[in-house]
């Protein structure tokens, strides 16, 4: 077999095996955040129904008040004499005036005197509306839930003074019906049932629900019993799936006539395949997205293989054609070196940019750019960054809205990599920015040893800085711009760096103290060349030492009073970290991120850390 067939069978199944991983983990990760976000909004929505049934009862128990001192309800109270129509008659007014579904009137013992607007039913009334009222320093009102023949009523009770003392019991109730059910879906968008003894006795559900009422009576019977956790497995009904909130009715009263109490519950649902549908979208895409790269990959290894020679010439032709509009335009570089990877970079680039383009075209430009944006910025962060002799973690928490944030590590034996970075901007210019670096950066990580070892952080920003330049403000006109301090690891504890960024932190085992570099130079991106502007500057690490590197979405994050995290809070709280012992870099990490969320409770930019801590020997 030809080496050249070798060599594209092999980058052919490499990155194939990286975009059926990728996608297959982005999927995972998009239905979890689904999934997840849909159980807070079904909890919310169980609020939104507590909150109306609380205002409902507020209404009732002002009016109660009010009527409770009316002389003509007093009179019917205290006269033993007065003719049960006369008794109807003035509870029936005083109905119309609360705007209550239900009024019953009793003696303080809990007999029934007048009952308008549930009907010729046998009712009694709970122990718990009578007792409190015999108390005469207790407060003599209260709220509950009462089941009466499969109806579901919230209820408040007051009590009828007459001379300082408890002459009857006023009771108003408002029905959970049909009508509120309508309200709390409105309100949330999320379906609502009222189940009593497994039938429907009010619901606001959608039109796929509606029209298999029975199917989902017997999906939700079942669900009850199988019920575990505040997150059950969804239900389907009629090939659609459902997740759901079984609830139990607050403060339930249950008659001694009626058996309905212990099996009249809330169901609150929302259809899972609805809330999906943007994921379906975005895994459609990564699939387009997945088959394109590969197809690219080929053609690349193709060429490759096949055109070692082409070098600089092909690649500024090429580039010219791009910076004209040319999208349809292909990289024709191979070889290894930096500018093959390069030539490479500049095709997936180009690829992307197109299909973005043609997306954007037909579908919300805003929304569809931050869809992009967030996918590229997640696909570009390593995993798992590793560097030998060194325990390294690094977390990125997007900002509420994408920002450009960027870190990496290659681990190569002609010098290891280390980049953190800001892309001034949001959406998807700052990914494909970040995209240029990473390709640059890999292509630089995977050199053969004597020729990576030439390489020094200076020299490599020199050569990321004129692609940036050249690319941004030459050909797309656009006016983004980066911060970056590239290290590269020299071997034990020893490194090199430039490039301008916020301050790098070290800490000092021995000393338990942080010491501050500062970095120098200036943005990528600005200008043609930034030789002159750039410093080298080298770190030595003891054994226990940890470095950290983050961007300004930590220290600049503000409190609700405006007050930034500020870096002075950084070294404090990494000098807290290891005052008792020495904290793995991802106790060091995690520490640093949960100490800024607390601080600001908004996020207006991304908060990115990366820590190295060197091993002992």
């Amino acid at each position: 077999m030809k080496l050249g067939v070798k060599i594209a069978l092999a980058m052919t199944a490499l990155v194939a095996a990286v975009v059926v991983t990728a996608i297959w983990s982005i999927g995972i990760y998009l239905r979890r955040e689904v999934e997840q976000q849909l159980v807070v909004d079904i909890d919310r929505s169980s609020k939104v129904l507590d909150q109306v049934q609380r205002d409902v009862l507020e209404r009732l128990e002002d009016k109660n008040r009010v009527i409770a001192d009316e002389p003509r309800l007093k009179a019917v109270v205290n006269s033993a004499q007065m003719d049960k129509q006369t008794i109807t008659d003035v509870a029936s007014d005083m109905r119309e005036v609360v705007g209550s579904d239900l009024l019953i009137l009793a003696s303080p013992d809990g007999e029934i005197r007048a009952n308008v607007g549930i009907g010729p039913r046998r009712i009694s009334i709970p122990p718990g509306f009578i007792e409190p009222m015999e108390n005469e320093n207790a407060q003599r009102e209260f709220s509950a839930a009462w089941a009466l023949e499969g109806e579901l009523y919230r209820v408040t009770g007051h009590a009828v003074t007459l001379a300082n003392r408890t002459g009857g019991i006023l009771i108003t109730g408002a029905q959970v019906n049909n009508a509120m059910a309508e309200r709390i879906h409105r309100l949330t968008n999320t379906g609502l049932i009222l189940l009593t003894q497994g039938r429907l006795t009010a619901a606001a559900i959608d039109s796929h629900l509606d029209a298999h009422r029975a199917e989902l009576t017997d999906a939700l019977r079942l669900a009850k019993g199988q019920a575990r956790g505040p997150a059950p497995p969804p239900i389907r009904i009629a090939g659609q799936s459902y997740l759901y909130r079984i609830s139990p009715v607050a403060g339930l009263e249950a008659h001694k006539d009626d058996k309905t109490a212990s099996e009249t519950y809330f169901v609150m649902l929302r259809s899972l395949d609805e809330a999906l549908k943007p994921y379906y979208q975005i895994r459609n895409f990564l699939f387009k997205l997945g088959f394109f790269a590969f197809a690219v990959a080929i053609l690349a290894a193709l060429v490759l293989a096949n055109t070692m020679s082409r070098r600089v010439a092909r690649l500024a032709a090429a580039t010219t054609l791009v910076a004209s509009g040319e999208l349809d335009t292909a990289v024709p570089i191979g070889g290894t070196d930096e500018i093959g990877a390069l030539g490479r970079a500049f095709n997936d680039m180009i690829a992307k940019l197109r299909i973005s383009r043609d997306e954007l075209r037909s579908k919300e430009r805003l929304e569809r750019e931050m869809e992009i944006a967030t996918v590229i910025q997640t696909l570009l962060l390593p995993a798992q960054p590793a560097l030998d002799g060194y325990d390294v973690a690094a977390r990125m928490v997007p900002a509420e809205e994408v920002g450009g944030d960027f870190y990496d590590l290659h681990q190569a034996s002609g010098g290891s990599w280390v980049a953190i970075g800001d892309v001034s901007g949001h959406g998807v210019t700052p990914g494909l920015i970040m995209m240029m670096v990473q390709s640059m950066l890999s292509a630089v990580a995977r050199q053969s040893p004597e020729v990576g070892q030439k390489y020094t952080p200076r020299e490599v920003l020199r050569v990321v800085n004129a692609a940036l330049h050249d690319n941004l403000r030459t050909r797309m006109h656009d006016d983004n711009y980066m911060t970056m301090v590239l290290l590269k690891h020299l071997g034990g504890g020893k490194f090199t760096y430039a490039g301008a960024h916020e301050s790098i932190l070290i800490y000092r085992r021995a000393t338990h103290q942080v010491d501050t570099l500062p970095t120098d130079g200036t943005w990528l991106g600005l200008q043609d060349d930034i030789g002159a502007f750039l410093e080298e500057h080298e770190i030595e690490l003891q054994p226990g030492d940890a470095m950290v590197l983050y961007t300004d979405g930590i220290t600049e994050a503000k409190n609700p009073q405006g007050v930034q995290y500020n870096i002075d809070r950084l070294r404090d709280m990494l000098i807290r970290q290891g005052s008792t012992s020495m904290p793995s870099a991802q106790k060091i990490r995690d520490g640093i991120v949960d100490d800024v969320m607390s601080w600001s409770r908004t996020r207006q930019d991304d908060v990115t850390v990366m820590v190295l801590r060197r091993l002992e020997a």
